[in-house]
């Protein structure tokens, strides 16, 4: 009789103790087993309005969150939490369990977006001082970065001495802040998507490289005010070259003085520097500036003419010539009609 308590005891002893382990096992699986999605990267997913729960659910399923729909919907039912899922943006890291991503989507708080917009034409110097004073970010390792030549061999597979005319202009969307490694590494990508295979193909049938190109796009993104002027002014100075004159482009001489931009006088077009083509003959050693998409087509596709000078007329376009006599006679005509 009591080997038969104790058996019974025991069975019910075990029969507890496994259903316990199943009770924490089905507890762990449904609430804190971790899910880890195809990518290490943040997602934003966005939950539209009025969608229920299983299609909330499938959202965050296809959007690669959660591991299992089924379960999440348990999860949440068991949590009471039907109700409480907010519409709206999120973002989610990898390696949450369903208690996480609940967690965020009952808490209604939406990613807040960052965005970085860098305009055409800026100095690696000038977007370190627009991200230190817009985005609160350190200049000081932007421009120390973008200046490391092992740095950008090694992590950038780039083979130049500093980022000038790499860092492509746009609106860069970050849901978290940025670094500036990650800004970087996203300018230099962008840019690099601009030269696929075909366009390289061209640049080399034209016996150009990258480098060049980029050289030119920066000095016709500092001259250039219109879109439809582009070509045309970097017609005028692959005409120059052709002829062996020196390019006196002035976007040289701004980035050889030490507190440009600002108007230049005589005296900056006598600077000492490798860069200013009113010194030195052919392409600076490299761009002045980080160009845009446009005047990088335009210094890949430049206009076939025979200009050779051309002359701001004050309304932000330029006057074109093909002599200097012609230039002159232009250049005075304007100055008479400012006075």
């Amino acid at each position: 009789m009591r080997r038969k308590k104790s058996r019974l005891k025991l069975f019910f002893i075990s029969s507890f103790i496994i259903l316990l382990f199943l009770l924490l096992g089905f507890i762990y699986i449904t609430f804190y087993l971790s899910y880890t999605s195809h990518s290490d990267k943040l997602k934003v997913v966005t939950i539209p309005k009025n969608l229920n729960l299983r299609e909330i659910s499938h959202v965050l399923y296809e959007n690669d969150i959660i591991r299992n729909e089924n379960l999440f919907i348990l999860a949440t039912k068991i949590l009471n939490l039907e109700n409480k899922l907010y519409p709206g943006t999120y973002t989610f890291k990898n390696n949450l369990n369903n208690y996480d991503v609940l967690k965020i989507i009952s808490s209604g708080e939406e990613t807040s977006i960052i965005k970085v917009t860098i305009r055409e034409g800026l100095t690696i110097k000038q977007i370190a001082s627009l991200l230190k004073n817009k985005y609160k970010m350190d200049s000081s390792k932007f421009v120390n970065l973008a200046t490391d030549y092992e740095y950008i061999k090694n992590t950038l597979k780039l083979n130049v001495n500093n980022l000038e005319g790499y860092l492509f202009p746009n609106t860069y969307i970050f849901y978290e802040k940025p670094d500036e490694d990650d800004l970087i590494r996203l300018m230099v990508s962008e840019l690099k998507k601009i030269f696929t295979d075909s366009l390289v193909e061209v640049i080399h049938s034209k016996k150009l490289n990258i480098h060049k190109v980029l050289t030119m796009a920066s000095i016709v993104e500092g001259e250039a005010k219109i879109d439809d002027e582009r070509s045309i002014i970097a017609g005028v100075y692959y005409n120059r070259l052709k002829k062996g004159m020196l390019l006196e482009a002035d976007p040289t001489v701004q980035y050889s003085i030490s507190d440009g931009p600002r108007r230049l006088f005589y005296k900056d077009y006598k600077t000492i520097s490798p860069y200013n083509t009113y010194l030195h003959p052919g392409l600076p050693p490299g761009p002045v500036n980080n160009p845009g998409k446009k005047s990088i087509m335009a210094a890949i596709n430049p206009s076939k003419h025979s200009f050779l000078y051309f002359i701001a007329d004050g309304t932000g376009k330029h006057i074109f010539s093909n002599s200097y006599q012609q230039h002159i006679f232009v250049k005075r005509k304007i100055r008479r009609n400012n006075k």
